[in-house]
């Protein structure tokens, strides 16, 4: 709530702000807002971890972002921005919500020559939500909270927020101000909206309708927290899992229906269902539909030794609504053709797709192991191919 406006420094205010938004560690290379440094130490109990390099900071802010669901808080001088640009890469393409605060140039050394004097501004666009200045000190409690606001609404990424000054030594100015905190913004997702009834059943029909579906879980399973509901709603509708990457956690690797990693760095299983699917169901995922049959086409011909005769896909389910809620949802709702005769049907329907899963699963492993033999030296080139059939 906004209350009286008192007059605060900037640094008191921004620590503030930090401690309500629950942040318990700030990743950094000195010198950068000192004064809030100086008043975090002072009011409240956030960590500062002195990192080797700006990338460095980004990066463990990534992580921290990813495995507490909070926002991760990085910072780095105007000398050294551009390198954390750089490391907000992995964490603008994962979607993780990391708020990154730089010093920058002041009005009365533009144009001046100063000493790496680069406008930085321009390298954060890209791999940011939300990018903008604070100049005035009055403007701190506003641009803060929207900074959080951002990276944790809607699709999570990383924000980025420019300080007057090289080192952001405008926090050391006073104004009349009041710390603004929205705790409902403090973690991912901040809110979880309720999917249409009616596009839950027709998704669940797409996916009880398909012969040999497949579902492509992202790292937005994991940041909405729906591990759990994924597995449960696979096992329902006996439909094998594939996950990127960012996904790997959100179904065990041991899982009958867990299929690996899809992608360039993937398992070859994996590569293989998907190719084979006659539906892909994208779950947590921002993959473009646009890509999508280029991209499985190209790695089918390079994980199944050039086989064209790989299916294509043709047709595509994306949910793009809390995966926690529409996945709970079209659980409730899997039974919608009949009861247990649907469950049946689908027993029936998948037994034969199921055993194809399990053949490539186990096709990958002897591969794997011929492979490592190989290498190792145990049986020659000739001797391996010959056991294979190849």
């Amino acid at each position: 709530m906004l209350g009286h406006n008192r007059k605060m420094s900037g640094a008191e205010c921004l620590a503030d702000m930090l401690k309500g938004y629950g942040v318990t560690h700030v990743f950094m290379v000195p010198a950068v807002l000192r004064r809030t440094f100086a008043e975090m130490e002072r009011r409240t109990d956030i960590k500062r971890i002195h990192c080797h390099g700006e990338k460095s900071a980004a990066y463990m802010a990534d992580g921290y972002a990813r495995a507490s669901g909070r926002p991760g808080v990085c910072m780095a001088q105007v000398i050294g921005a551009l390198n954390l640009a750089a490391g907000l890469r992995d964490a603008w393409l994962a979607h993780s919500p990391v708020i990154a605060f730089t010093g920058g140039r002041d009005p009365s050394s533009k144009f001046r020559k100063v000493y790496q004097e680069v406008d930085d501004v321009p390298a954060f666009e890209p791999v940011t939500k939300f990018n903008a200045t604070v100049d005035d000190v009055s403007r701190f409690p506003d641009m803060v909270r929207q900074a959080f606001r951002v990276a944790v609404s809607g699709t999570p990424g990383p924000v980025h927020l420019q300080f007057r000054g090289n080192e952001g030594q405008v926090d050391g100015e006073e104004g009349e101000m009041e710390p603004l905190v929205e705790t409902e913004f403090a973690k991912v997702p901040p809110f979880r909206p309720e999917p249409d009834q009616a596009s839950v059943l027709a998704a669940v029909k797409v996916l009880q309708s398909a012969a040999r579906p497949v579902i492509v879980a992202g790292g937005g399973v994991r940041a909405s927290g729906a591990a759990r509901e994924l597995v449960a709603l696979a096992e329902a509708l006996q439909i094998p899992i594939v996950t990127s990457l960012n996904g790997k956690d959100s179904i065990p690797g041991s899982h009958p229906l867990s299929c690996g990693v899809v992608g360039t760095y993937s398992r070859e299983s994996a590569n293989k269902v998907v190719n084979a699917a006659d539906l892909v169901c994208y779950i947590g995922s921002g993959t473009h539909f646009a890509d999508v049959v280029h991209s499985h086409d190209m790695r089918s011909r390079q994980n199944t030794g050039g086989d064209r005769r790989c299916s294509r896909v043709t047709r595509f389910l994306r949910c793009v609504v809390c995966e926690k809620t529409f996945m709970r949802r079209a659980y409730q709702q899997r039974d919608v053709e009949g009861g247990q005769l649907a469950q049946v049907g689908r027993e029936a329907r998948n037994r034969a797709w199921l055993g194809k899963l399990w053949q490539a699963q186990r096709d990958c492993v002897v591969n794997l192991w011929f492979i490592g033999l190989r290498r190792s030296g145990w049986m020659c080139p000739q001797t391996v191919s010959a056991r294979r059939g190849t």
